[in-house]
C-alpha cells in the first residue's frame, strides 16, 4: 500500500525512526517548514536517508513581510535564553526582585500595541508570531530530547562493550565494581510530543495562511490523544490496521474542520485520511 500526500501533524521535526515508516509507506509528505526546519532535519536524515529531500516537500505561511524569519530566530533564542535564568527555585526568586527589568527584556519580542499597529491587525501579526514560535519552540525541543536519546543509546553501548571487554574476562569483586546508574527511566522520550495542546493551537491559527496541495486528504499523525478527540465530535467511517503499528481512519469530515480552520473556504474532500503511526 502507496498512499500519495500526507502532511505531518502537528510536530514539524521528522524523527529518523518516524521517517522510516512514512517514506516506506508515502510517495510524498509534507511539513510545515519553520526558520529551523531544514537545518534540523539536514542533521537528522541526511546520513540514513539520503534521498530524503525527495520525499519531502515544506508548506510554509503565507504571510508576506509580516514576519522576518531570521529576526524570529533571533528572538527565539533570547526566549531560549530568558527560560534558562529561571530553572531553578534560586533563580526564580531572584529575578523576581526585577521584574520591570525582566517585562522590559521582553518588550521587543511582545511590544505593547500602538496606534499605528493597529492599521495593521496588530493583534492577528500577534497571534501568528506566537503560534510560530510555539512550533519552533516544539520543534528544537523534539530536536535536542532527540539528540539526548542517541547519546544514551552511545553510553549504553560504550558500557556493555566495556562489561564484556573488561569484566565478564577477569575475575574482579563485584564489591569493588562502581556503582552503574542506569538513567534511561529519567530522560523525557523523544517519540512523545510534548505540549500538544499548544502544538495544535498554533496550528489553528497559522493554517489558514499555509498553500496547501487541492489533492490532501490525509493527515499523518502519532499521538492517539488526537484520535480520542476527534472521535468525540465526528463519525469515524472506517478503521483498518495496515500493520501492527499503523492505523488507517477515514473521518467524515474534511481536513480544515478537523484542524479547527473553518475561517477560510478550502476545496479539500468531504472526508478526512488519518494514519496513526506509533514507534
Amino acid at each position: 500500500m502507496e498512499i500519495s500526500l500526507g502532511l505531518l501533524y502537528p510536530q514539524t521535526f521528522l524523527l529518523p525512526k518516524l521517517a522510516q515508516k512514512i517514506f516506506s509507506l508515502f510517495s510524498k509528505i509534507l511539513i510545515l517548514k519553520t526558520p529551523v526546519t531544514l537545518e534540523i532535519l539536514d542533521k537528522t536524515l541526511k546520513d540514513t536517508f539520503p534521498f530524503w529531500k525527495e520525499k519531502i516537500e515544506f508548506v510554509f505561511p503565507n504571510l508576506g513581510q509580516k514576519i522576518d524569519s531570521e529576526i524570529l530566530k533571533k528572538e527565539i533564542q533570547i526566549l531560549e535564553e530568558w527560560g534558562l535564568n529561571f530553572r531553578t527555585p534560586e533563580n526564580l526568586k531572584y529575578f523576581t526582585q526585577f521584574k520591570q527589568t525582566l517585562e522590559e527584556s521582553l518588550s521587543g519580542i511582545f511590544p505593547k500595541p500602538e496606534p499605528q499597529n493597529k492599521k495593521e491587525n496588530f493583534k492577528e501579526w500577534m497571534e501568528i508570531k506566537r503560534a510560530l514560535m510555539i512550533l519552533i519552540l516544539g520543534e528544537k525541543l523534539d530536536f535536542n530530547l532527540y539528540e539526548i536519546e542517541k547519546s544514551l543509546e552511545m553510553l549504553d553501548r560504550k558500557y556493555l562493550e566495556f562489561f564484556e571487554k573488561e569484566i565478564l574476562k577477569k575475575e574482579i569483586d563485584s564489591k569493588k565494581l562502581p556503582e552503574i546508574r542506569y538513567i534511561e527511566n529519567i530522560y523525557f522520550p523523544s517519540y512523545i510530543l510534548y505540549h500538544l495542546k499548544h502544538r495544535v493551537s498554533a496550528w489553528k491559527v497559522l493554517f489558514p495562511y499555509l498553500n496547501l496541495p487541492k489533492n490532501l486528504n490525509t493527515l499523518i499523525i502519532t499521538e492517539e490523544s488526537l484520535i480520542d478527540k476527534w472521535e468525540e465530535k465526528y463519525k469515524i467511517l472506517k478503521t483498518e490496521k495496515i500493520k501492527e503499528d499503523i492505523k488507517f481512519y477515514q473521518i467524515s469530515e474534511p481536513l480544515s474542520v478537523l484542524l479547527e480552520a473553518n475561517n477560510r473556504d478550502y476545496n479539500f474532500e468531504r472526508n478526512s485520511y488519518i494514519v496513526l503511526i506509533k514507534y
